[in-house]
């Protein structure tokens, strides 16, 4: 083996291993962009839902009929469980808490 292609194989080596390595950070970072969008879009679905709950109390009583806001609050602490990891959890009991 010459000393040129000794070189040339190491460059190839090194080449595969930032190849690599750039792959592994890439798609780490996508994971945890991903994940902050899910828990970011989970809060503002519980947001908007609440949002949406107390402007319809604010209708007379005959136009909301039969709707029951209890229920739809009752229902958003689950909604948000499912949505959040678990170190996150916090903010679903913080809004049962609140709701409650």
């Amino acid at each position: 083996m010459t000393q040129v292609s000794a070189v040339a194989q190491l460059a190839a080596l090194l080449s595969i291993v930032v190849t690599v390595g750039l792959f592994a950070y890439t798609q780490v970072s996508t994971i945890r962009a991903s994940r902050s969008h899910a828990r970011e879009a989970a809060v503002l679905e519980v947001l908007n839902a609440l949002d949406r709950i107390t402007r319809r109390r604010t209708w007379p009583t005959v136009a909301r009929l039969w709707h029951k806001p209890e229920l739809d609050y009752a229902l958003l602490v689950p909604r948000l469980l499912v949505g959040l990891p678990k170190h996150d959890r916090v903010i679903a009991t913080w809004l049962s808490t609140q709701v409650n």
